[in-house]
């Protein structure tokens, strides 16, 4: 322990911690990025906090390899290697208390991080899963091999140079391998699916359902060992070093075959997240397990929203969350009888009622198709209400005009006609 002590003192474990916090927390709080918003915010649940500090790893674990490239040359610059070599002691143990320092510190700077955004989980949300666990820890791990492969490389070439190259390399690799965890990025398809699972960042978390599968954690969890083995070898040969490239080349060998290749294979729904809770008495009005602190708060204007439907013919009579990813791709599920609702939704985060009396989405191909949705859609509202009036944000003045046409046409027809239009208007589609 005496050892260790010194080791944290005279290496760059500690301040090679304390840059990792800044750079994280400096990420996470001086920008405005997707990490703030929504479900899947960083602060909201524990599994998204979880995997935003993986995405995070982006830039920290260049940083973890490069400091290690760093610490690594420290007995070439201060021409120690002869004389480290010509000990009687097995270089491992020689080398193991620098190294448990160097993994000291990089783990105590992850838990840093995490604990800053867990505490502020723990007053959004009494939903605790553990399929956080395994993420996180894979996340440490790999954060450990990264110093621990940066110091296996600076021994090996103990150039001036080595560190940023490292560092630099590392980034770019992680840049190319982003690609395809997440299939928004500009370099989607540049490499396969199994390929980009070799990095650290598993992308962008989309809902806060989503739960890492065993498959890729355990998987991970081999190649990060791998690479750690081999830069801790790295470090500690005196000779034949390229044997220390065989852990890597065996975790290597045993993980990208069993890597899933698609997206359905990283991330798996949480049936404990997605189970409805409902409040009591009716209409029935439901949330997700992760979302249960809400419920309360959206029961009323539900149940409003509900009665007022209950005018048209084929009204739905209950309300549910969509359990899907909000900006998912392709069309959303539809279940008869049943508003989906989204807390990603804009709308109906901020007026719930609206966005159930407005009715389902409708993906149009034009501008003109999306702005007719939206008059018809102002229609059934203003009907619904008694008077007619905009639930839509109308910037440009362009969908006043069109909604108050749909709206006059709409009562214009016979009453005993109208319920069943009203019922037409606001399920239709883009037709027009």
């Amino acid at each position: 322990m005496r050892v260790l002590r010194i080791e944290l003192r005279r290496s760059a474990a500690l301040w090679a911690a304390l840059l990792t916090v800044v750079v994280s927390l400096g990420m996470f709080y001086s920008l405005s990025g997707p990490w703030w918003k929504g479900t899947s915010a960083w602060t909201s649940e524990w599994t998204t906090l979880a995997l935003w500090q993986r995405w995070l790893l982006l830039e920290t674990w260049p940083l973890a390899l490069g400091i290690g490239a760093w610490q690594g040359r420290r007995d070439a610059r201060s021409t120690m290697d002869e004389l480290a070599a010509s000990t009687p002691r097995p270089a491992w143990q020689r080398v193991l208390p620098l190294v448990s320092a160097m993994a000291l510190g990089q783990i105590t700077a992850y838990l840093a991080i995490f604990f800053v955004g867990g505490v502020q989980v723990a007053f959004n949300t009494d939903y605790f899963p553990l399929s956080w666990v395994p993420v996180a820890l894979v996340g440490i791990l790999s954060t450990v091999a990264a110093a621990l492969l940066g110091m296996g490389v600076g021994r090996a070439v103990p150039s001036i140079v080595t560190p940023p190259a490292v560092a630099a390399l590392g980034l770019a690799g992680l840049i190319l391998l982003m690609g395809t965890p997440d299939d928004q990025s500009n370099l989607h398809g540049t490499v396969s699916q199994a390929i980009a699972l070799l990095s650290p960042n598993l992308g962008t978390p989309h809902a806060a359902f989503s739960a890492v599968t065993t498959q890729v954690n355990l998987l991970q969890g081999i190649w990060f060992l791998g690479l750690g083995v081999t830069g801790f070898s790295l470090y500690a040969a005196t000779k034949r070093k390229e044997l220390a490239l065989l852990p890597a080349l065996a975790a290597f060998a045993i993980a990208l075959p069993l890597f899933p290749n698609d997206r359905a294979g990283v991330l798996r729904t949480d049936p404990e997240a997605v189970a409805l809770v409902c409040a009591d008495d009716s209409p029935r009005v439901c949330v997700t397990r992760v979302h249960q602190d809400s419920l309360g708060s959206i029961v009323g204007p539900a149940r409003e929203a509900l009665t007022m439907l209950a005018k048209i013919p084929g009204a739905p009579t209950a309300v549910e969350e969509d359990t899907t990813a909000f900006n998912a791709r392709g069309p959303h599920p539809r279940k008869p009888g049943v508003v989906l609702v989204s807390f990603d939704d804009w709308q109906f985060a901020s007026r719930p009622r609206d966005r159930i009396l407005i009715g389902p989405d409708a993906s149009c191909d034009s501008w003109a198709q999306t702005l007719q949705v939206y008059a018809n859609r102002t229609a059934v509202v203003s009907w619904l209400e008694g008077s007619f009036r905009l639930p839509y944000r109308d910037q440009d003045g362009t969908l006043q005009p069109l909604a108050e046409s749909t709206w006059n046409a709409l009562r214009a027809l016979p009453a005993a006609e109208q319920p069943a239009k009203v019922a037409e208007l606001r399920d239709g589609s883009c037709s027009g």
